[in-house]
């Protein structure tokens, strides 16, 4: 069977918006527009996709999407990973959500005290010593003085 050429976020939007999604991934699988590895759980009744989050509430502001005001957004740590938006949650709900991450990760990357050298090297200004920075990595030594940039605006 030669496979359906639907795009991705056709395919999410689908699944969000469908009455029975789990029908559906079936679906899609028997005509080869998604595939059995992409699934963590495949059993009936507990079918989990590895990269979609179907439903249809806004991930932003938690209030039902209709299809017409539908996008997606990638999750800032798992980019991989898709959650329903408002196309006008879009643009906060990524911002917050990569705050969110970055206040959890407490690295100097988003750090108010942190004066770059170069690309990923610099000084802790609070600390008075030279420190790494590296986004999307985890910095537990800094969870007792973490500010964030932001915050100090």
């Amino acid at each position: 069977m030669k496979a359906d050429k639907l795009k991705k976020y056709e395919v999410f939007k689908q699944l969000c918006f469908s009455d029975d999604a789990e029908s559906l991934y079936f679906d899609f699988i028997k005509r080869k527009v998604i595939f059995e590895q992409e699934f963590e759980s495949l059993k009936e009744g507990r079918v989990i996709h590895n990269t979609f989050e179907p439903s249809t509430t806004c991930r932003y502001c938690n209030k039902e999407v209709e299809e017409k005001d539908f996008d997606y957004l990638p999750s800032y740590w798992t980019p991989n990973k898709w959650f329903i938006v408002h196309v006008e949650c879009k643009k906060e709900a990524k911002k917050q959500e990569a705050y969110d991450c970055q206040c959890v990760d407490c690295s100097c990357n988003d750090y108010f005290f942190f004066e770059r050298v170069n690309q990923n090297k610099g000084n802790c200004k609070k600390k008075k010593i030279e420190v790494v920075a590296e986004s999307n990595f985890c910095c537990p030594n800094n969870l007792e003085c973490f500010v964030h940039r932001l915050d100090e605006q």
